[in-house]
């Protein structure tokens, strides 16, 4: 949960996470657990339906991405990630865009 706003009675949920296959648009339900509500003896709720969609300025970033491979004096290969954003992963043993190790983006000038 991101956040409350009880003047509006508004909850702001983030969702992150993988898919096997890409998301144009997909309907997810989702049910707040009466525990996670500070009014006593509150109940589960009723499924919320809602739509997750990759947002446009989301995918702009992605079609930025681009790398670059360089050789140090000893033979080691390097890789560059170019044009990321704080909040991508990567990972150097997916072999499917699900699996493996998957690591935060470490931003820096080069």
């Amino acid at each position: 949960m991101d956040g409350v706003n009880l003047d509006s009675n508004t909850i702001t949920i983030r969702v992150s996470g993988t898919a096997s296959s890409k998301i144009d648009e997909e309907r997810v339900s989702i049910r707040i657990k009466g525990t996670a509500v500070e009014e006593p003896n509150s109940m589960d709720s009723e499924d919320i339906v809602v739509t997750l969609k990759l947002s446009e300025s989301k995918m702009a970033e992605l079609e930025e991405v681009s790398y670059r491979l360089e050789e140090d004096e000893n033979g080691n290969l390097h890789l560059y990630l170019i044009k990321v954003t704080e909040d991508m992963e990567y990972s150097l043993d997916s072999t499917n865009g699900i699996n493996g190790k998957w690591e935060k983006n470490h931003t820096r000038n080069r």
